[in-house]
């Protein structure tokens, strides 16, 4: 074969490639051959090659909590606000005791106490069903009291006794007995306080009330004290009403006392209402267990408070007495009062053998309810 057609060859398939090359070059210009990727980044095997959605400041909402851990988180803050007490089993109680209005009485000699004795001679006592805590202390002349190194209680009582000149009970004579009882709970490495105001209830806080003049010959027992506890913080008012063996407690928090506010039988006219009393000191027996019910305010009659729990699709009774803490979700305390019918709620509760429910927490949620008995 002679040297021109070799040439020949040799430039045709020099044409070919140089046309393949065009080619190719004119795909990859289109974005023929596949995506177009930068250069250098590697995709990784399944991985989508949608481009990702363009970002318009929009949070996804966050799982609800659940009512035990909004409960639970609840309590834990209230703890956390308290006093430190150094002790990992062990708290503590501390606070004031004030006596205004009366004229104090040495339980010994039956004379009246010299001012420079003060309150020392008033016995303070905490005691809890489980017989753990029994222990007295005594005020200081200002009226600062601390036990120190109690056991832990869910149910505890503070009670304070005291004899005074005045007439108490509304029989002509003085020289009575004033005793106050109030529910406490004690946790340890905490501190609960106590701020307790006794003196004999103004005749305008109870006006409204019109009682006949020969029940209440004598003024009520006022009984305010300020609470803070890992069950966290209330205020309370309450007047004693010996001669008709009730207590009052001012329930919709207006400073007064009317046929409105809650009442509870007394016999023993201590400040603390019979049936709570029975239960937490243990006379009807420990809880059986302690209730977590989440739902909607069905009623408030009295101081029962029903709600509807979405888990069980049941409606369960809640008392509410004088060691309920009625708070919003803030911890605001609101006063018991219809207002809170279709509010969603939750509470802790002690639920007895005898089918009682005693409310320990009920804390009405903000948001207009979200769930009903039907389901909507």
């Amino acid at each position: 074969m002679s040297e021109r057609p070799l040439r020949r060859m040799s430039f045709r398939s020099l044409a070919a490639l140089s046309v393949l090359f065009l080619f190719a070059a004119f795909l990859l210009a289109c974005g023929g051959g596949g995506p177009r990727r930068d250069p250098g980044k590697l995709f990784p095997a399944g991985e989508p090659r949608l481009p990702p959605p363009p970002d318009n400041g929009v949070v996804p909402p966050p799982d609800e909590p659940q009512p035990e851990d909004q409960i639970s988180s609840y309590l834990n803050d209230q703890a956390d606000l308290l006093n430190a007490w150094p002790s990992t089993t062990l708290g503590a109680l501390s606070g004031s005791v004030s006596i205004a209005g009366y004229t104090l009485i040495d339980p010994q000699s039956l004379e009246p106490v010299s001012p420079e004795q003060g309150l020392t001679d008033v016995p303070l006592r905490v005691v809890d069903p489980e017989d753990d805590i029994d222990s007295i202390t005594f005020p200081d002349v200002q009226g600062q009291f601390l036990f120190p190194d109690l056991p832990p209680a869910a149910q505890a009582t503070l009670n304070v006794r005291f004899i005074v000149a005045e007439d108490v009970d509304g029989d002509g004579h003085g020289i009575d007995l004033v005793e106050c009882k109030l529910p406490v709970k004690v946790v340890t490495s905490r501190v609960t306080t106590v701020q307790l105001d006794i003196s004999p209830l103004e005749p305008l806080r109870y006006e409204h009330l019109d009682p006949p003049s020969d029940v209440l010959n004598a003024p009520p027992v006022a009984l305010t004290y300020h609470y803070r506890g890992p069950d966290g913080s209330r205020k309370r008012s309450l007047a004693i009403l010996r001669p008709l063996s009730r207590v009052w407690l001012d329930s919709d928090l207006d400073g007064e006392f009317s046929p409105d506010d809650l009442q509870f039988a007394d016999e023993n006219a201590n400040g603390l209402g019979d049936e709570a009393e029975d239960h937490l000191t243990g006379s009807l027996g420990p809880p059986v267990r302690e209730r977590v019910v989440f739902g909607a305010v069905l009623s408030v009659i009295g101081n029962v408070v029903t709600i509807f729990s979405f888990e069980d699709a049941v409606s369960v009774e809640i008392a509410v007495n004088e060691g309920t803490s009625l708070v919003a979700e803030d911890g605001e305390e609101l006063p018991l009062a219809r207002d809170l019918v279709g509010r969603d709620a939750i509470a802790v509760a002690q639920e007895y053998a005898d089918g009682h429910i005693a409310g320990c927490l009920i804390m009405v949620l903000s948001e207009p309810p979200s769930q009903g008995p039907d389901g909507g």
